[in-house]
């Protein structure tokens, strides 16, 4: 928002990296918007799509390295 991008532009996404200190990589981004979830993808950020707890869940099992919700 204040960056005055939209999350599927990939100047979006490369600012949060930036400021994050992180590589695409090494970042996850979850969203309920199916195109923001590929603006992601697009810069080499892993994306799930949230569509209800129990398969966000599921889907952060494929990412052992980030601690799971309780």
């Amino acid at each position: 928002y204040r960056r005055k991008h939209v999350k599927t532009d990939p100047e979006i996404h490369h600012a949060a990296l930036a400021l994050g200190g992180a590589k695409p990589e090494e970042a996850l981004f979850i969203d309920d918007m199916a195109q923001n979830v590929d603006g992601a993808k697009k810069v080499g950020i892993a994306a799930i799509r949230f569509e209800d707890v129990d398969r966000l869940r599921a889907a952060l099992h494929a990412y052992p390295d980030i601690p799971q919700p309780k």
